[in-house]
């Protein structure tokens, strides 16, 4: 069973029964049909179906000459269509399945960021019929939550956000100078992160760890396209699940300077979702890469 099917509505399901009832429908009645011939006897082919607008389900797997489909996996999906990060980006393939993930090097972050590709097959296709892989211009990104908290806005000055901003450009470009190997710029950044270390132990003795932390990004547990985030709600979208009719809830949310379009069920987030408010939560990153 897929650890964030509850995530897109199917919280329900909980018997292998019912996840072949659900897997069937999608493939015997799918919304998109994508084929690739990756030889004379087989094809690589996608069946995916929505549940709401732009979150679904997709099987992943190959069919012969004959017409038999043979599943390798499935997944739910969000796709998102705001531009996250126009940074360097390298799209590698699974070895283990027929799947790609997404790395991007962006340097509001300070870690490259890994996610699945969702539009993988327009990435494959594009390989096959040009024979190279296409150059990455920017990606969306977008995540799957099954269980995430609402926290209260950080209390700030008027001129507050001004000063942050300067500040962190002055950052990105001590950041990208530091990549180039300037060592004066290595120095300044490690200067820097010992005296946020300092303020950060001094603090922790009279304040909340989340009236410091207003937006964060962090690897969690084994998989590689895990994350824990903290980030500001810039916009929240109720919707329902059109088969299980399951509420969820969407929320753009800003993190660290990057916009990933966050999907939880409703079930599984505690509070009310407001814009201006934060969201935390572990997500499954994923993202749709535009191409050249």
């Amino acid at each position: 069973m897929h650890a964030y099917l509850p995530a897109i509505g199917f919280g329900q399901i909980k018997k292998k029964s019912q996840l072949q009832q659900l897997l069937s429908s999608v493939q015997n009645f799918p919304d998109q049909v994508q084929k690739i011939r990756l030889d004379e006897e087989s094809s690589l082919v996608v069946y995916t179906k929505e549940v709401a607008p732009d979150i679904g389900l997709m099987i992943c797997g190959e069919e012969d000459m004959q017409g038999s489909f043979q599943m390798e996996y499935y997944e739910p999906y969000i796709n998102s269509n705001v531009c996250s990060s126009k940074a360097e980006c390298s799209i590698e393939k699974e070895s283990a399945r027929e799947a790609y993930d997404g790395v991007c090097d962006d340097c509001r972050l300070g870690l490259n960021l890994i996610f699945s590709v969702n539009n993988f097959m327009e990435y494959r296709k594009y390989q096959v019929l040009q024979g190279f892989f296409p150059t990455v211009t920017d990606a969306c990104l977008s995540a799957l939550c099954t269980q995430g908290k609402i926290l209260l806005p950080i209390l700030k000055r008027p001129e507050a956000a001004r000063i942050a901003k300067k500040k962190e450009q002055g950052r990105q470009k001590l950041i990208e100078a530091a990549r180039e190997g300037n060592q004066e710029a290595i120095d300044s950044l490690t200067i820097d992160d010992m005296n946020l270390s300092n303020k950060v132990g001094r603090l922790l003795n009279s304040c909340d760890i989340y009236t410091m932390v207003e937006s964060s990004i962090m690897p969690c547990g084994m998989e590689s396209d895990r994350y824990t985030i903290i980030g500001e709600i810039l916009n929240v979208v109720p919707l329902v699940n059109e088969i299980s009719k399951e509420p969820l809830c969407q929320m753009d949310v800003k993190c660290n300077n990057i916009c990933i379009r966050v999907l939880v069920n409703r079930s599984g987030l505690m509070g009310e979702p407001m814009v201006g408010r934060r969201f935390k939560g572990d997500i499954w990153l994923q993202g749709v890469v535009n191409f050249v």
